[in-house]
């Protein structure tokens, strides 16, 4: 299991859901600036696109946040 967070409003919490779920949490590398709390289990990523699986994947799309997310 893995968590894609879309942009930062989420990150607020994202913490909890690291503990509760035990799972990574993905956020594209144009957000590091907005977390502001850490955890080893966030990976940051880079580029257009990162494959979380087979046909499943994290495309950045931008917009009012430069690293906002969907999952594709």
């Amino acid at each position: 299991m893995s968590i894609a967070l879309s942009h930062p409003h989420y990150y607020s919490t994202q913490v909890e859901w690291i503990d509760t779920f035990n799972a990574p949490i993905y956020i594209h590398e144009g957000e590091k600036e907005w977390v502001v709390r850490p955890s080893n289990k966030i990976i940051f990523w880079s580029g257009e696109s990162f494959e979380l699986t087979n046909g499943i994947a994290l495309n950045r799309i931008g917009g009012h946040f430069k690293g906002g997310t969907v999952l594709h």
